[in-house]
């Protein structure tokens, strides 16, 4: 299967460019008014995207995460106890791969199903996923696909489950901060609703804002605070969001239950895609009108960026 790696440590433009395409137009990543220019145009949006998973494959994978012993510590967040189940792909930031997130590339038929099937196989086998938790995955890149419109496309995703533990030793997850993820596109779901047998969970909705203008690399720099927006999970469906000029966290996860004896977590669902350009423009195209982030004005149609037009 190939490997894909995305690197996002000199400028925010390579978040949505793939290796070959970055070769391409490197000459014009050096051309700082072209920069500028794309910087200038750039537009957040997150859309909601409902129904990804079916009810009884939601249950079914969860009771497999509960007693899944392949999970890996999620490095960028381990004081929080939280941790890391890939399906597909992978994310690194030890120094040794300097901080770069290797991704698979999925082919998506003419319908938006996955079809490179023996590449996809392989990778499961690799990584011990099996039954509910491969359709887990697998649903989830078909409905991306389709939202994002990406029928006869290759994409390279990075799939996997995130767990937060909760408890009586841990009864609050907090202090997760402002940041945007190392891919340009991202879909994420709660497996889990609030209220289930072990207990039950408040919080954990996802806050996101636009980036300060001016400053759309770091991400330490800041978030233009009259932007800020709070979106809650709704049950098997998700949020579909950009990397490029918004910036997001979750807010605090409080776990509630009168017993001493009960453990819980929440599980989220997430795909961590790599769109080329063109892909990246359809997107935008596709979404613009569910777009929810509301300090944004409706666009008028000639006022639409074209990206892909950026790029030939």
């Amino acid at each position: 299967m190939a490997m894909h790696k995305t690197i996002s440590q000199v400028t925010n433009t390579k978040h949505f460019l793939g290796k070959e395409e970055f070769k391409v137009i490197k000459e014009k990543l050096s051309d700082q008014a072209f920069i500028q220019d794309w910087k200038k145009n750039g537009k957040p949006f997150i859309v909601r995207v409902p129904n990804i998973f079916e009810e009884s494959m939601v249950e079914q994978s969860i009771k497999l995460l509960h007693a899944d012993p392949c999970e890996i510590k999620n490095e960028v967040i381990e004081n929080n106890g939280v941790t890391r189940r890939e399906l597909i792909g992978g994310l690194f930031s030890t120094e040794e791969v300097g901080g770069i997130h290797i991704s698979k590339i999925v082919k998506f038929d003419g319908r938006g199903l996955p079809c490179n099937k023996d590449e996809l196989e392989q990778e499961f086998r690799l990584k011990q996923v099996t039954g509910k938790l491969k359709q887990l995955a697998l649903a989830g890149l078909t409905k991306m696909s389709r939202v994002a419109n990406w029928q006869s496309c290759e994409v390279p995703v990075t799939c996997f489950v995130l767990k937060y533990p909760l408890g009586v030793a841990r009864p609050k997850q907090s202090g997760f901060p402002w940041h945007y993820d190392i891919n340009s596109l991202t879909l994420t779901c709660v497996l889990n609703e609030p209220i289930d047998e072990r207990g039950s969970f408040s919080g954990g909705e996802l806050m996101f804002a636009e980036r300060k203008k001016g400053h759309v690399v770091n991400p330490q720099i800041g978030i233009a605070n009259e932007t800020v927006q709070e979106f809650k999970y709704q049950p098997y469906s998700g949020l579909m969001f950009e990397n490029l000029w918004s910036i997001h966290k979750v807010n605090d996860i409080v776990f509630n239950t009168e017993s001493e004896n009960i453990e819980g977590c929440r599980y989220l669902f997430s795909i961590f895609a790599n769109p080329t350009p063109k892909q990246f423009n359809i997107t935008q195209y596709q979404c613009e009108h569910q777009n929810l982030a509301a300090f944004l004005e409706e666009p008028h149609m000639s006022q639409r960026t074209n990206w892909f037009s950026c790029f030939s």
